[in-house]
């Protein structure tokens, strides 16, 4: 029995380690093969790109070189890569020896970003996940939506799968959907945010700039691309903005610190420690990264939220009448799953890139404030408050500054600043240079920008450079890439982009806080960080204007015109249901002064123009104050506003004060009815209308100016006209 015991114990001993070397054996095949094919495939592609210059840079001619300098240049990667590669169309970053998966060229040139991103648009996709550690952990983040999914000979299906997503996306960016959808979510959410920044001017509070600009895009593109109301400007959470940020965020940390790592465990340890996309050892790896942990943490809660929008979106009765985005996937039949890795996609696309390219163009006018105040002045004239923004009032012929400023924003700072596609077949570039299979090619728009040959000194803010406006060619600005691939949603992103530009300059002026040393994080897209945060703090003024005594504050300059009218709307309007409170925070747009000379803001506040100046849109001014104010009794109408609203309507005009002697004279006549209007629109509840004249009414050309008492009935300062309604 014994005999029997120790002879199986032996077998077993003998079986395992026949096993271990037996897999040994197999594992050091492995690792042999893979080295020799490694090597082989290396020389092989260095010897294709030998006639390429390498980058700039002490021993970058070896990976070590590069990759140490890189290690070093992390915190300015942008600014290392133009460094590296300025004044080279092409140059080259080679990989290891035995694996690869690491040689790079980065492109200047814009011949050849036409040749890959649209002459040969088949053979250059996206990365192979087997060469490219860093695409890896992107997809791990974001899934398979429109910008992971290859198209071409790198992808199984040709392309079918990314020409059906951009068949259905491009739907939303339709003509009509400008015109109405995104026109009128852009101008809403545009002044809910210019009226939470014109509340910290008025308590004096530094804001970051930054992170507003991220709230407003984020709570417009939920209406637009899922029909979902947010509101995260006015300091109400949105669970999916906050979690995407975490992932974001650790997803490139970890991505960073995974190159060698991966590349090692592929190559190095057999099957199924190693191998394709490193193995056992590269899921143990990120199991115990904690950046790994967070990231994955946040994708279940982007995950949750994804699935409760596609749920509410398929189980809304109204969903063949719905407009937004996510409404059209689910129409066109494509799976949950697959939608709700769209939607992680689509926050990207609509959020993340505008939200940049905002920060940055304030950054650079808090920087320039003489282009900051000429921009201003532009607005004012030509898109004074109460004008109407749409694609036609906002284009390059109509707003040629504003859209100068925008331009120089995306030259310096595009939100994309380097793109990196793969080659799937061998090619040769124009001027000559060949691309092995499998070499990645990364376009740099944040060089290209730089470029001093196309643009004379390219690090200053020079918005005449886009005057008279010429559209630049998408592969000389690739900043929305080109060819097929180009961004669907580049008049999207410049459309919004310049309505809060302008609503925001009409009515504050911004200033840097001292002592912030900005440069830029190290997100998929450009933001900016400030001394180590992702912020960007300014402070909110006002707009001055000159007199006798200097300049002085618009608050103060309304007290020191000669004459005007006050009409004051107080009333306590009936709470709506609590669903709807979120959808109706918002304060209510306000009427402006219809004088010449300036612009009311809410609070009552006077914005003047940089000078005084005859506007013919508006030649009679009694006829626009009627209409604006037929437009604000419907807007409190509509509004459902849970609070004690106070509307002020103060108007001055320095220069035509016969427009003012109108007013007052029909001034009873509008009382009257206000009066009317509200006491049937609102019969059960309590408002009160003042009505107050300032000054004395200067003569006008032929006639006596009539007093304010003649006019009105009201005493000439300061006098209210009161009703009372219960």
């Amino acid at each position: 029995m014994a005999t029997d015991d120790s002879r199986g114990s032996a077998l077993s001993k003998h079986l395992a380690a026949t096993t271990l070397l037996g897999y040994g054996i197999f594992g050091a095949v492995q690792v042999i093969y893979r080295l020799i094919w490694g090597w082989r495939a290396s020389s092989r592609m260095k010897g294709l790109m030998k006639d390429t210059p390498a980058t700039k840079g002490p021993g970058h001619d070896a990976p070590a070189g590069w990759l140490k300098d890189l290690i070093a240049n992390r915190d300015r990667i942008h600014d290392w890569r133009l460094d590296i590669s300025q004044g080279q169309p092409v140059s080259k970053n080679l990989g290891f020896s035995w694996h690869p998966g690491m040689n790079m060229l980065i492109v200047n040139d814009a011949e050849v970003v036409r040749h890959i991103l649209k002459d040969e648009f088949n053979k250059y996709t996206k990365s192979e996940l087997r060469y490219d550690p860093f695409f890896f952990y992107i997809q791990d983040f974001l899934g398979d939506g429109i910008f992971v999914v290859k198209h071409g000979v790198g992808s199984e299906d040709r392309g079918q799968d990314w020409g059906n997503m951009r068949k259905v996306s491009s739907q939303i960016f339709s003509r009509k959907n400008f015109n109405s959808l995104m026109n009128e979510v852009f101008i809403e959410k545009a002044e809910v945010l210019r009226r939470f920044l014109q509340r910290s001017r008025d308590e004096k509070k530094q804001v970051d700039l930054q992170s507003s600009f991220f709230n407003f895009t984020l709570d417009s593109i939920m209406r637009i691309f899922f029909g979902e109301e947010s509101n995260t400007a006015v300091g109400v959470p949105n669970v999916y903005g906050k979690a995407f940020d975490t992932a974001q965020a650790n997803m490139r940390n970890h991505a960073v610190e995974s190159i060698a790592p991966y590349l090692l465990f592929s190559t190095f340890l057999p099957w199924p420690f190693g191998g394709q996309h490193g193995g056992l050892a590269r899921w143990l790896w990120d199991r115990l990264s904690r950046k790994h942990r967070a990231m994955k943490s946040a994708c279940r809660v982007l995950d949750r939220e994804a699935n409760r929008l596609v749920k509410k979106c398929h189980d809304d009765p109204q969903l063949p009448e719905r407009r937004d985005l996510l409404a059209l996937f689910i129409q066109a039949g494509f799976s949950a799953d697959f939608v709700k890795q769209m939607v992680l996609h689509l926050i990207i696309a609509g959020r993340d890139t505008t939200a940049c390219l905002l920060s940055w163009t304030f950054y650079e006018l808090t920087r320039n404030q003489d282009v900051q105040s000429r921009l201003h002045e532009e607005i004012m004239q030509k898109l004074p408050p109460g004008t109407k923004l749409d694609m036609k009032s906002l284009s390059a012929s109509e707003m040629p500054y504003l859209n100068g400023v925008i331009y120089e924003a995306l030259r310096l700072w595009p939100p994309v600043p380097f793109d990196v596609k793969m080659a799937f077949e061998d090619d040769v570039l124009p001027g000559g240079w060949k691309v092995p299979a499998f070499t990645q090619v990364g376009y740099c728009p944040y060089n290209m920008g730089r470029d001093p040959k196309r643009y004379p000194e390219p690090e200053a803010l020079r918005p005449e450079r886009w005057i008279p406006f010429t559209a630049p060619s998408p592969h000389e600005f690739p900043v929305f890439q080109a060819g097929p691939r180009v961004c669907l949603g580049m008049d999207m992103a410049l459309f919004e982009a310049k309505i809060a530009t302008v609503e925001l300059l009409r009515h504050c002026r911004f200033e840097m806080v001292a002592g912030q040393n900005v440069t830029y994080g190290d997100k998929i897209t450009l933001d900016i960080k400030s001394n180590g945060k992702e912020e960007f703090l300014v402070h909110v003024r006002d707009w001055l204007m000159t007199g006798s005594d200097g300049w002085t504050s618009s608050e103060q300059s309304v007290w020191q015109s000669p004459v005007g009218l006050q009409l004051v709307v107080e009333c306590l309007l009936r709470e709506p249901p609590f669903a709807d409170y979120v959808s109706k925070m918002a304060p209510l747009p306000h009427l402006n002064a219809v004088g010449n000379c300036g612009f009311l803001q809410p609070n009552g506040g006077f914005i003047p123009s940089a000078h005084i100046h005859d506007d013919p849109r508006d030649p009679d001014v009694y006829q626009t104050y009627q209409r604006r104010t037929r437009r604000f009794m419907a807007l409190i109408e509509d509004s459902g506003y849970c609070t004690l609203f106070l509307y002020t309507l103060r108007l001055r005009d320095l220069s035509q004060p016969k427009h003012f002697v109108n007013i007052a004279r029909r001034l009873p006549e509008e009382v009257a009815r206000f009066s009317s209007l509200l006491e049937k629109r609102w019969p059960n509840f309590r408002w009160r209308l003042l009505v107050t004249v300032l000054g004395e009414l200067p003569e006008t050309p032929g006639r006596s100016a009539e007093s304010p008492r003649s006019a009105t009935g009201v005493h000439p300062k300061n006098a209210e006209c009161q009703r009372q309604q219960h």
